[in-house]
């Protein structure tokens, strides 16, 4: 089917993951993509809750699409969608993935094409789509650093706030602003053997993960001002059931 971009331009439906979708009416939906070619988008669809709907469900987050978005406006019309995949995610997984949707909304412009982005977001579906639980931590850090990377806001892990390359013998803390700067000690120093394995993607050892963990929480905290992740706090209470 083609349809028409914000442009005015004739295009095929293009392929979109859905994040989220929200009651719009009384049997619509508004609609949460990130599409490879228009980055994060809103359409509407206001039909699909209606009994008969073949589209009633369709959009489900995670769920790869193919749409057609039309409209001139931030609000675009969903002419036409089509599923293409749905990943198979347990309970832990899934509220991985919804990080990761948190993440996109929070740290993205509207309407921005971010193609690194996408390729990274559907490799990281696919891969928590694959692994266990024990292979999930490393997955959310690459896709961490590699999204700070992508949007400008990249981790230095080769020299430290003076220019001075990273040491393995040296204590530093991190500063979102300066980097790695060095650091007399203490519980939230980072060691430099630990910041030159990060480099490397050598993350499977604990306390690299650990690490690597308070470095991306530093990092990305500092994009997200007072935004809650409420996927956070739902995966601590999720790890507390399972271990009660």
């Amino acid at each position: 089917m083609i349809g028409r971009t914000s442009l005015g331009r004739l295009t095929e439906p293009q392929s979109v993951f859905v994040l989220r979708a929200r009651p719009y009416l009384e049997h619509g939906q508004l609609v949460d993509f990130f599409s490879r070619e228009t980055g994060l988008v809103t359409g509407v669809s206001r039909h699909s809750r209606s009994p008969r709907s073949a589209l009633r469900a369709l959009f489900q987050p995670f769920s790869l699409i193919s749409a057609e978005l039309g409209g001139t406006s931030e609000l675009k019309s969903i002419a036409f969608a089509e599923l293409q995949r749905n990943y198979t995610l347990s309970p832990r997984e899934t509220l991985c993935a919804q990080y990761l949707n948190e993440l996109l909304f929070y740290l993205l412009e509207p309407e921005v094409p971010q193609p690194e982005i996408f390729e990274r977001y559907s490799r990281t579906l696919q891969h928590l789509s694959e692994q266990g639980v024990t292979g999930v931590e490393p997955l959310l850090r690459y896709f961490e650093l590699g999204l700070l990377s992508d949007i400008g806001y990249g981790v230095n892990f080769f020299t430290d706030s003076t220019g001075r390359e990273i040491s393995p013998d040296i204590l530093y803390s991190y500063d979102p602003g300066d980097g790695f700067v060095p650091s007399p000690g203490g519980p939230f120093a980072f060691r430099g053997d630990e910041i030159i394995r990060m480099s490397r993607g050598q993350m499977e050892s604990p306390e690299v993960l650990r690490a690597a963990k308070r470095l991306c929480r530093t990092a990305i905290g500092s994009h997200l001002g007072n935004r809650r992740l409420r996927s956070r706090e739902l995966y601590a209470e999720l790890c507390g059931a399972l271990t009660a």
